[in-house]
């Protein structure tokens, strides 16, 4: 009556006449009828009557004239008769009517007329119906708002639609459902708005994608669930935010894509899991961020990726920050290679793990090395370390021998 041009008088009339079974019919007509303050209706009326290319009127006539069990119109219909306060309904409305090329509008409809069992829409109907504040409508409101490239919105996209079991959505339903503070949230939230090129949006892209069981995907769940400060999305979060190139990045997307068994994977997750101040990840963060040729990780990319068992741990930390032609990172790196059951791996993980102030790492730490002289031999290992103050001290190990024997002389 008022409107001479109305979309909702024309979307009604347009597919009662072609389809027998009109859905949009149905829709308003049961949720009308048994709610007094319909928010379809509301949502219709007033997305219709403001905006002259109603990217949701768009939306609902194509897919339900095309698809014969809409889930656009599911997840409406169920969610607005149930919820009170619906956030579907309200990122719908707020999006569609401030954000020109709505990526929610192109996700929904893409994701609902290509895929039988819509994963997206299985999340956000979940969510949003047992989360009181729904973290997955929070990300999705804020990133499609400010940002014009969408890096959720394309990782959503991609992944749900060709991965049949997607490890991106379920990481996300998990986290999300569970956790209060979710950190896997907040951590795509702050990468994909100052990032312009979000490393960590490419490593779960590419990772989740090729992999079957994604073990990037299982760091995060296991260790964001569990620890409280958790220092890998520390770690991911500090290193892909300032470093343009970041080995770490580099690092975890070759290893886990080739290896069956990451030996990176389990390092890292057994040692921030356990170790309240860990040396792993404090090398790690050091070495990468100031270091544009870091050597450290061209040693753990070679050794992890050619030997079952990696036997590199530290001893690289003051050497490779401080020397720039490493000789302890030559030696470890062809005795490792060479050597099937290194000793200095079993000697520096037992020590790092249980001792809290460990003498060999304050040691090593302390100790400023200028000269490494090797002999390698099937039983022995022998490492004499020249030091700048004259002291050397040498280490040998044997397989027969059960202590570490330290001596110390001028």
């Amino acid at each position: 009556m008022r409107n001479k041009h109305c979309r909702i008088y024309k979307l009604l009339r347009v597919c009662c006449m072609r389809n027998k079974h009109c859905r949009i019919y149905k829709l308003l007509r049961v949720c009308c009828m048994r709610n007094k303050h319909c928010r379809i209706y509301k949502l219709l009326r007033v997305c219709c009557m403001r905006n002259k290319h109603c990217r949701i009127y768009k939306l609902l006539r194509v897919c339900c004239m095309r698809n014969k069990h809409c889930r656009i119109y599911k997840l409406l219909r169920v969610c607005c008769m149930r919820n009170k306060h619906c956030r579907i309904y309200k990122l719908l409305r707020v999006c569609c009517m401030r954000n020109k090329h709505c990526r929610i509008y192109k996700l929904l409809r893409v994701c609902c007329m290509r895929n039988k069992h819509c994963r997206i829409y299985k999340l956000l109907r979940v969510c949003c119906m047992r989360n009181k504040h729904c973290r997955i409508y929070k990300l999705l409101r804020v990133c499609c708002m400010r940002n014009k490239q969408c890096r959720i919105y394309k990782l959503l996209r991609v992944c749900c639609m060709r991965n049949k079991h997607c490890p991106i959505y379920k990481l996300l339903r998990v986290c999300c459902m569970r956790n209060k503070h979710c950190r896997i949230y907040k951590l795509l939230r702050v990468c994909c708005m100052r990032n312009k090129h979000c490393r960590i949006y490419k490593l779960l892209r590419v990772c989740c994608m090729r992999n079957k069981h994604c073990r990037i995907y299982k760091l995060l769940r296991v260790c964001c669930m569990r620890n409280k400060h958790c220092r890998i999305y520390k770690l991911l979060r500090v290193c892909c935010m300032r470093n343009k190139h970041c080995p770490i990045y580099k690092l975890l997307r070759v290893c886990c894509m080739r290896n069956k068994h990451c030996r990176i994977y389990k390092l890292l997750r057994v040692c921030c899991m356990r170790n309240k101040h860990c040396r792993i990840y404090k090398l790690l963060r050091v070495c990468c961020m100031r270091n544009k040729h870091c050597r450290i990780y061209k040693l753990l990319r070679v050794c992890c990726m050619r030997n079952k068992h990696c036997r590199i741990y530290k001893l690289l930390r003051v050497c490779c920050m401080r020397n720039k032609h490493c000789r302890i990172y030559k030696l470890l790196r062809v005795c490792c290679m060479r050597n099937k059951h290194c000793r200095i791996y079993k000697l520096l993980r037992v020590c790092c793990m249980r001792n809290k102030h460990c003498p060999i790492y304050k040691l090593i730490l302390k100790t400023f090395i200028v000269n490494v002289q090797c002999i390698c031999d099937r039983n022995v290992l022998q490492f004499v370390y020249v030091c700048k103050s004259c002291v050397s001290c040498v280490m040998v190990w044997s397989g027969s021998i059960t202590q570490l024997h330290v001596l110390t002389f001028k």
